[in-house]
């Protein structure tokens, strides 16, 4: 079996890779189209579109729950299920639908079981005070590190935790770019919201900072947490 399709996903083993199937692309795209121009929606109308985005989960990843997240923020917050919703008002939220139209025929592509090395392996880490990241480039030991402000000292540690990702994503974004990069960080829950996002508004917008920096530049991260270390 070369070749098949499986719940709208295309298997293909002789290029060993997933893909969405046209006929949902095309139906995302349709639906996204639809939602963009209506200044009210219903509930239950940005819900089956929501559904539709993380019913590709299998070949998308963690990035549909990314870029879902204030989606369900304006869903939850509904009276109703057909009651309407001035979605003008959810800007966060056109930018989501914008964002799958304009990229889901981009990221439509995983592929099966490959391993590269990858270009460079970082540990990051933050105090009450400070942040730093350590890494390797051509045998140099590089490190990346500054103070936080009064106010930032007062964030939580998980976003402290993320600044550090974030800020050593922007002063090497240029070194980084088309490369892959392997990042520890002994925040576990830092690990998990990197990659799938938060309920918490400073920390989503952190993550997507950070996104789009990866985005921006084709850099594949692959993060992990203290706990995920142990499991090897």
């Amino acid at each position: 079996m070369p070749k098949d399709t499986w719940l709208g996903i295309e298997i293909n083993l002789n290029l060993g890779v997933l893909k969405i199937t046209p006929e949902r692309i095309s139906n995302i795209l349709k639906t996204a189209n639809f939602l963009l121009p209506n200044k009210y929606l219903s509930a239950r109308k940005l819900s089956k579109f929501t559904g539709k985005i993380i019913s590709t989960k299998y070949v998308l990843g963690d990035l549909v729950l990314l870029k879902t997240k204030f989606l369900y923020k304006v869903i939850e917050s509904r009276a109703s299920w057909d009651s309407k919703i001035n979605v003008k008002l959810y800007s966060d939220m056109l930018d989501e639908i914008l964002f799958w139209k304009n990229n889901v025929i981009k990221f439509n592509l995983k592929k099966i079981n490959t391993y590269s090395i990858p270009f460079t392996v970082i540990n990051s880490d933050a105090s009450n005070e400070s942040l730093a990241s350590v890494f390797d480039i051509e045998g140099k030991k590089v490190i990346c590190h500054r103070t936080f402000n009064e106010f930032e000292k007062l964030l939580s540690s998980t976003w402290r935790e993320m600044e550090a990702i974030h800020y050593t994503l922007c002063s090497c974004k240029s070194m980084f770019a088309n490369k892959e990069i392997t990042w520890y960080t002994d925040n576990y829950a830092c690990s998990i919201i990197v990659k799938k996002g938060s309920n918490k508004t400073h920390l989503q917008t952190l993550t997507l900072r950070i996104f789009e920096i990866l985005f921006e530049n084709n850099i594949n991260l692959n993060i992990f947490g203290f706990l995920e270390t142990l499991m090897f």
